[in-house]
């Protein structure tokens, strides 16, 4: 058992698998709480459980059983509801979550087919991507629910900064967000790679593992954690990053091309990709089942200096983002 704190926003997180509680201690370990003693659950927003049982076994059927008599409406096949509850399932992800007392509890069933079985048994890297999937649904989407009813909105953004200023790149998945940022080490901090919280005033980063197809990892020098998840390794962000929280200076948006370039664009149109962007892409808790958990928030955008960058050949972009960004935060590179 563990607790991690986001802002305000404080959750405990217990596993009847080490090796599932191990990963996501690792992937948040810059917001870790430590230690902890049952007194200090008191304090807690979220409580998470998460369950490894054996498919099929009479435990986890009774799990799901209780799950169903909780939430005895069915919205459809994979949907049921119930009194300030909500049940989903998806393949081996059992996912409950009720609203306790202006908080969230949440429990988890995995239920661990013959494959995942045999690679957990082989240490295949495979079984962190199931983790990974299970650790979004049972305690990313949680916490940005109750962050955004706290008024942080939630960016699909990677975050850099220097001094008091912070830059966003933001655009579809593989884009080159990851790449962008690093590509301004070792003048700047990176301080998120995915997503990003924003309350109007100050940019805080999210803590997560940044995944790297492994030839920019080497290209960068960077060391990887040793979990490859989704065909792409996965490094530590430094353990300091949540004492930033950065002003925004500048909203990039990226996109791929032939040729390199970069202008400045106006604020609405990038906002209007950028929000496109994300409802294709359907990578926040807005399009998971806490969307049935209460009225959903308007997000907010900063409002700053907005670009679109075009990112051509490799070091052509590595060259201007180093330039232009750097122009921004005054970096010469």
């Amino acid at each position: 058992m563990f607790q991690i704190k986001i802002s305000d926003v404080i959750s405990t997180i217990e596993s009847n698998d080490p090796q599932f509680e191990s990963y996501v201690r690792g992937s948040y370990s810059p917001s870790v709480i430590e230690p902890i003693g049952l007194d200090e659950r008191k304090y807690e927003d979220i409580r998470v459980s998460v369950e490894f049982q054996k498919s099929g076994s009479k435990m986890a059927k009774e799990w799901i059983r209780a799950a169903e008599r909780k939430n005895s409406i069915v919205l459809g096949s994979a949907l049921r509801t119930g009194e300030r509850s909500i049940y989903y399932q998806y393949g081996p992800y059992c996912i409950m979550v009720s609203q306790e007392n202006g908080g969230l509890e949440v429990k988890s069933l995995f239920q661990m087919i013959k494959k995942f079985r045999l690679q957990k048994a082989f240490h295949q890297n495979r079984i962190y991507e199931y983790y990974q999937t299970l650790m979004r649904l049972a305690v990313h989407y949680p916490i940005f629910h109750l962050l955004e009813r706290k008024g942080w909105s939630i960016l699909h953004s990677s975050l850099i900064c220097f001094k008091d200023k912070g830059v966003l790149f933001m655009g579809l998945n593989g884009v080159g967000k990851t790449t962008a940022a690093l590509s301004l080490l070792p003048k700047v901090k990176i301080l998120s790679d995915n997503f990003v919280l924003f309350d109007g005033t100050r940019l805080l980063p999210f803590p997560e593992y940044i995944r790297i197809p492994h030839q920019i990892m080497n290209f960068f020098n960077l060391k990887p954690t040793g979990f490859k998840i989704f065909g792409k390794d996965q490094v530590l962000l430094d353990n300091d990053i949540m004492k930033y929280q950065p002003k925004p200076a500048a909203m990039i948006v990226l996109k791929r091309g032939e040729n390199t370039t970069w202008q400045e664009i106006d604020r609405k149109d990038a906002i209007d990709y950028i929000e496109a962007a994300d409802a294709f892409t359907h990578e926040g808790h807005r399009y998971s089942l806490f969307s049935f958990l209460g009225k959903q928030i308007s997000i907010k955008y900063p409002d700053c200096n907005t670009y679109e960058a075009i990112l051509g050949s490799f070091n052509d972009s590595i060259d201007m983002i180093r330039k232009e960004v750097g122009g921004i935060l005054g970096i010469q590179y």
